[in-house]
Parts: C-alpha cells; sequence; structure tokens
C-alpha cells in the first residue's frame, strides 16, 4: 500500500496529537496549556505571508431590490399611514394583481417619502 506524501506542518500536527495522547494517558487530564504553548511556537514560526495565500476573500453580491409596482384598486388601506384610499392608484412590491393581497400595499404619498 502506497502511503502519501505528509506536509510538514501535518507532521506536526500528527506529533502534537502523539503528545496530547501521552501526556493525557499519564496525567489523566488534558494537557491544554501544553497544547496552546506549543501553537503559539508553531504559529510565530509561521510566516504571515505564508498564511495570506490560504486566505480567500468572498464578496457578497448585492441582493436586488424589489420595485414597487402601481396597481388600480378600488379600496385599499395604506399599510404605512393607515389610510383608506377608493378608486385610486396603490403601491405593492406583488408580482401580480392575483397576489397583493399577499403583500403591503402603500399610497402615493409613502410611496414618495420611501424613495
Amino acid at each position: 500500500m502506497l502511503q502519501k506524501e505528509k506536509s510538514p506542518s501535518a507532521l506536526l500536527w500528527l506529533l502534537i496529537y502523539w503528545i496530547f495522547i501521552t501526556l493525557y494517558l499519564t496525567v489523566k487530564e488534558p494537557p491544554t496549556a501544553i497544547i496552546e504553548e506549543s501553537l503559539a511556537v508553531y504559529l510565530e514560526k509561521v510566516n504571515a505571508k505564508e498564511l495570506e495565500k490560504y486566505v480567500k476573500v468572498i464578496e457578497c453580491k448585492p441582493k436586488p431590490q424589489p420595485e414597487l409596482s402601481p396597481y388600480f384598486l378600488r379600496g385599499f388601506g395604506c399599510d404605512r399611514c393607515g389610510s383608506e384610499y377608493y378608486d385610486e392608484t396603490a403601491y405593492s412590491y406583488a408580482p401580480s394583481m392575483d397576489e397583493i393581497n399577499n403583500y403591503h400595499t402603500y399610497c402615493s404619498d409613502c410611496v414618495v417619502v420611501e424613495e
């Protein structure tokens, strides 16, 4: 069976793991201070620029803002100011007139304030 080559850092972590297990079996309590100290020494030796090549910055894409669409309604209540309107244009994020009851509706005065 062929063995894969191990990188120096993998061998170091294997050594740290072996030390951890050995100390745990002899002392019967986890030697976290020893591990933290060895990790600090290891991180001091590692070049910061070497670590930078492993960092990947993922920029988040802006979500598209839904647009308010005008709908002519016989009667509706503005969900922002609470006023009742009859035979006027209501503005909503609803994609169609069939779904307008599932979305908030706004009057023309509140839409101007919103923009």
